[in-house]
Order: C-alpha cells, then sequence, then structure tokens
C-alpha cells in the first residue's frame, strides 16, 4: 500500500520538525511549506491526501489559503487541518467556516493529532490507516 502524504504548512522550523516526525514515525510520508503560495503551488504540482496548516502564515492569509483551496475545483475536498497557539473559539469557527475540516490549538498532543489525521484520511480517501 502506498504511504498517504501529508503536507504541512508552517513557518516555524521548530514546529515543522515535531509535527513532521509525529507524522514520519505513524506511518505518512511528508511535504513541508513555509509560506502560503509555496503550500498551494505544492498542492497542484504534487497533491496530497491531507495539508496540516498553521494559522498564521507570514506572506498570506491561512482563511485565504483555505478558501482558495476549496474554490478550486481538483482540490476542492483535499483534507485540511488547521492548528495553532492562542487559537480561540472565534478563531475555530471562522476557520471551520471558511473550510477546514478540523481545528486544534497548540499545544496538543501528538497521539491526538495522529488520531484526527487518521480520522479525515478514512473518511475523506477511504484509506486504511497507516501503522
Amino acid at each position: 500500500m502506498l504511504k498517504q502524504t501529508i503536507l504541512v504548512v508552517s513557518p516555524k522550523a521548530d514546529q515543522s520538525r515535531v509535527i513532521c516526525a509525529s507524522l514520519e514515525n505513524a506511518g505518512y510520508r511528508v511535504m513541508v511549506a513555509g509560506l502560503g503560495q509555496s503550500a498551494f503551488d505544492s498542492i497542484h504540482n504534487r497533491m496530497p491526501d491531507l495539508v496540516c496548516l498553521d494559522w498564521k502564515l507570514p506572506d498570506l492569509s491561512s482563511l485565504a489559503l483555505i478558501r482558495s483551496i476549496r474554490v478550486d475545483e481538483w482540490a476542492a475536498n483535499l483534507p485540511i487541518i488547521i492548528y495553532g497557539m492562542g487559537m480561540d473559539d472565534e478563531d475555530f469557527l471562522m476557520g471551520l467556516e471558511a473550510g477546514a475540516d478540523f481545528c486544534l490549538r497548540e499545544p496538543f498532543h501528538a497521539g491526538v493529532f495522529i488520531a484526527r489525521v487518521r480520522a479525515l484520511l478514512r473518511r475523506c480517501h477511504d484509506f486504511a490507516p497507516a501503522i
């Protein structure tokens, strides 16, 4: 079975390393983008199975990126998890309304994060969990 590919979008190198290590340890292939535009380009060059998106990006709004993905017919159903330090209920609401499938407040438990990734992949792609 081919490994599912997760795109991690974060401008913070330390944060990306931790998230990538958790995903790789769970059996996923990982791509990384530090900016919103490079994430959008990565999605078009090699469609990932899921996107993990930092709430705060330096080049464009994460909400704008989600909306751009959702209006793109080719990527409209791509599962998206948005996460961030200090996100409040209003931020969660905006993320979900923009088209995110799930929101996580940092710091989060790595096991819960991986369980959410697996659940979204099962629901959206009918993949068996990576083990």
